[in-house]
């Protein structure tokens, strides 16, 4: 199972612990598609922020941190339900 995957699944379990709704928590997270350089895709993740800027860091989906050097938040960037594409410095 890829971390972030077992990151969701540990949330999840645990807000059932606590009698938590689980869309509550699912709302509190937002999905970045992650790209490096070339343009190549690294893959999507969650975060808890809402929004991502330019020289902030974000997990790669191994586990990783990368620094983010662009961010595409337009129409395309948004493409497939992302709050943005963005590009990484591995």
């Amino acid at each position: 199972m890829d971390p972030v995957a077992w990151q969701y699944a540990w949330v999840l379990t645990y807000t059932a612990r606590l009698d938590i709704p689980s869309r509550m928590m699912a709302m509190s997270t937002f999905r970045y598609r992650l790209i490096d350089t070339a343009g190549g895709e690294i893959g999507i993740v969650s975060d808890g922020r809402s929004s991502i800027d330019e020289d902030e860091t974000v997990t790669l989906p191994d586990g990783g941190e990368g620094r983010v050097v662009e961010v595409y938040d337009d129409e395309v960037g948004q493409e497939g339900g992302v709050v943005a594409t963005l590009v990484v410095d591995e």
